[in-house]
Formats: C-alpha cells, structure tokens, sequence
C-alpha cells in the first residue's frame, strides 16, 4: 500500500511536471504571435494609408488636368470670339468703304453724265429725223441705265459674297480651335477674298463709266448707236467675268470647308489643347 501510494504520488508529480512544461510552451508561443499580429496590421494600415495617399495624388492630378483643359478651352473661345468680332468689324469697314466708292464713282458719272446729255443734244439737233431723234436718246438713256443697274446689283452681290467669305472664316476658327486641319479652307479663303477685292476694283471703275453716243450722220445712227452698245457690252463682260470668278472662287472655300470632318463639332483633343 504504501509503495502503491509513493508510485501514485510519483505519477501525479510528473504529470504537473508536464502540465507545467506544456502551459509555460504555449505562453512562450502566444507571447510570440502576438506581435506579429500587431505588425501585420501596422503594415496593412501602412499599405491602405499608402494607396490612399497615391490615390489622392492621382485624384489631385486629374483634377489639376481636367482644370487646365477647362481654362485651355476657355481661353480657345474667347480667342474665337476676338477672332469673329474682329473679322465682323472688318468685314463692316470694308463694306462701308466699298460703299462710299460706290457712291464717288456715281457721283463722277453723274457730272459726266450731264456733260454727255448737253453733247447729245447739240449733236441730235443737226438731225432733221424728229422720230430719230427720240430712238438715239431713249437707246442713250437706255445704255446708261443698263450699266448702273447692273454694277448695282453686282456691287450688292460682292457684298454678299464679302459676307459669305466672313461666315466661312469663323467657321473655320471654330474648327481650328477644336483641333481640325483647315489648312486647306485658309488657301482658298485667301484666293476668295483675292478674287472678290478684283471684282469689287472693277465694277467701281465700270460704276463710273459712260458711254456716248458718237454721232457722225443722220443715215449712220444706228450703226453708231450699235457701236456705243457693243462698247458696253464689251465692258459689262469683263466685270461681269470678274464677278463670276469670284463666286467661283467663294463656292470653292465653301467646298473646303465641307471637306473638313464634323467642322461644328469636331472633338477637342488633349494634344489640340
């Protein structure tokens, strides 16, 4: 019995022993882990404090960017409406300018038209054909009439076209400010208004022209009035020529500016900016 005891009490002790020994190895290993906890999460922390900081950069950037082309754009329109305001006033001083000469050149036919008339008259008063008389001053009235009414109309017409040439000049700013290629459309922008500055030259000269009726004898009137008129005729041609080949050369920029893909919408590009 007493033997039996001793063993248990032996046993007993060992098996603290042991219990001893597991308690203080798991102490050891949580004593461990606990800061390698705490340093994942430190990292993790670190980690999500370090993206969010990236993000906020990438976020700052685009905003300075998206900033930068709104000020970019801004400063596009602004430029294109100095741009049509500046063509506007151009085209204004222009016209009014065209029409003063107008108005000289209408003036000088005038007083040479009352010369002309007085002429006239002295030179149908050897014609002893009263019915005669009448048909070479009506085809004389008739003459001058013919060229202002036309240089009228042609001088409205350049106008017109003057302000055709403007519509399509800030059309195309429009599209060059929105990163479009009108290279092409200023070539023949230049030659439009080329054409139309020659044509304006001419039909100002053709304004203050007359024509008078050279009489040399009674049984030569008509041939001599049929003379007058194909002088004018001639001269009417020639600026009539001159007009055309400027809508010629307008139609022509017209085209070109079509040529140009979505003109009123094309789509800004950061390299356009």
């Amino acid at each position: 019995m007493v033997m039996a005891g001793i063993i248990v009490q032996s046993g007993m002790a060992v098996f603290a022993e042991d219990g001893a020994g597991v308690s203080g190895s798991v102490a050891a290993d949580v004593h461990v882990a606990v800061p390698a906890a705490r340093n994942i999460k430190t990292r993790a922390m670190e980690n999500r404090d370090e993206a969010k900081g990236i993000m906020q950069e990438k976020r700052a950037a685009v905003k300075e960017m998206v900033a930068e082309k709104k000020e970019a754009i801004q400063e596009r329109k602004l430029d294109l409406k100095a741009a049509i305001a500046g063509r506007k006033e151009a085209f204004d001083k222009a016209r009014e300018e065209f029409r003063a000469k107008m108005e000289t050149r209408k003036e000088e036919f005038k007083t040479k038209r009352e010369a002309i008339k007085a002429e006239l008259k002295v030179k149908l008063g050897k014609i002893k054909d009263e019915r005669k008389k009448e048909i070479v001053d009506r085809l004389d009235n008739k003459l001058a009439d013919i060229n202002a009414r036309l240089t009228a109309h042609w001088a409205e017409a350049l106008n017109h076209l003057s302000e055709l040439v403007t519509k399509i000049s800030s059309r195309a700013d429009k599209a060059a400010a929105n990163g479009a290629d009108v290279s092409a459309v200023r070539t023949r922008i230049t030659a439009a208004e080329a054409a139309i500055a020659a044509a304006k030259t001419a039909v100002a000269a053709q304004a203050a022209k007359t024509y008078a009726i050279a009489i040399t004898t009674e049984d030569k009137l008509k041939a001599d009035v049929a003379a007058m008129r194909q002088t004018l005729n001639n001269d009417l041609k020639i600026v009539r020529d001159a007009v055309q080949a400027a809508r010629k050369a307008v139609e022509e920029a017209v085209k070109a500016l079509k040529a140009v893909p979505k003109v009123d919408t094309a789509t800004t590009t950061p390299a356009a900016l």
